[in-house]
């Protein structure tokens, strides 16, 4: 039990001092903003580089790992949708939204800093890993199908395509591709940039979990939440267990990139989410879900890697 804690204990004491900071005034409301662009566009981009750029290009490109992930996470959102859509009767955006949440996990604010005190370095190629199935399928086909329903005249393909672009943009994926190909040629960054990059990639975890509490800090939970326990399940339940499941199928994986992967699968869904929620009208409702599955993943999560 004290390893357990020693791994998560860490992890949810940074959110809630982050969480303290900031709802005590004591940083600005509109700083968690900032130091979230900081981690998401400088500090976790260093750190992806970084790792990637001094691994072996075969230790970097697992098939095995991501056709796994994409099973067990776009399962999840199928079925979250199903239910959502089919039994509890909600429109397509709201079940696209609802989906997202349960199937789209904090990878690089929590799901990183805990599989890295646990596993160590396997952790960051299961970070780029589970990132290239989150922006290249979960993120886009589920925004698209929520585009679809609140703007039915709209093409689901310029949909998808719109979303596309916009990953081919972020940072992270950029960072992704740079650290592959460092890897393939052997590229080693001069000693005075190398070093730089090493202390922005030391950072990006303390600093990723202080703008989780401070974006906590500015959440509540409404009294009128269609679905919560629904969405709050399938992220903490649902996709950790069908990864599980699938992983079964899969054993010439390496054993520590499987636990990494149950490990991410367990994180609650991304800070963004009550954002992108917030375009179709749900923010209110993807903010209680976030705020209640992030506080519920520190009893979860230290079951789940008590188990794996």
């Amino acid at each position: 039990m004290t390893a357990i804690l020693s791994a998560t204990g860490p992890i949810f004491i940074l959110i809630a001092l982050g969480y303290a900071l900031f709802r005590s005034g004591v940083l600005p409301k509109e700083g968690v903003r900032l130091l979230g662009t900081l981690v998401l566009t400088i500090a976790l981009p260093a750190l992806i580089f970084s790792a990637l750029s001094r691994r072996n290009f075969a230790d970097i490109l697992n098939p095995t790992y991501l056709v796994v992930f994409a099973a067990g996470t776009l399962g999840t959102a199928l079925i979250v949708f199903l239910v959502a859509k089919y039994v509890m009767r909600q429109p397509l955006t709201t079940a696209s939204i609802m989906a997202l949440g349960s199937a789209s996990a904090n990878s690089g604010f929590v799901g990183y800093p805990i599989a890295a005190l646990v596993l160590g370095s396997p952790a960051v190629v299961a970070l780029a890993l589970c990132m290239l199935v989150e922006n290249f399928l979960t993120i886009p086909i589920l925004l698209m199908l929520a585009e679809t329903g609140s703007n039915p005249e709209r093409k689901p393909l310029d949909a998808l395509k719109a979303s596309l672009l916009s990953v081919i943009r972020n940072p992270l994926i950029i960072a992704i591709a740079a650290g592959a190909v460092a890897s393939l040629v052997q590229l080693r960054l001069p000693g005075p940039i190398e070093k730089s990059v090493d202390m922005l990639a030391a950072a990006s975890a303390p600093l990723a979990l202080l703008s989780i509490g401070g974006a906590l800090a500015n959440l509540s939970v409404s009294r009128r939440i269609s679905g919560l326990a629904l969405v709050v399940f399938g992220k903490l339940v649902l996709h950790p267990g069908l990864i599980v499941l699938l992983l079964m199928l899969a054993p010439g994986l390496d054993p520590s990139l499987k636990k990494a992967m149950v490990i991410f699968a367990a994180a609650p869904m991304m800070t963004i989410y009550p954002l992108l929620g917030a375009r179709f009208g749900l923010g209110q409702q993807s903010a209680s879900e976030l705020l209640v599955a992030t506080t519920l993943s520190f009893f979860t999560l230290s079951v789940i890697i008590a188990l794996v």
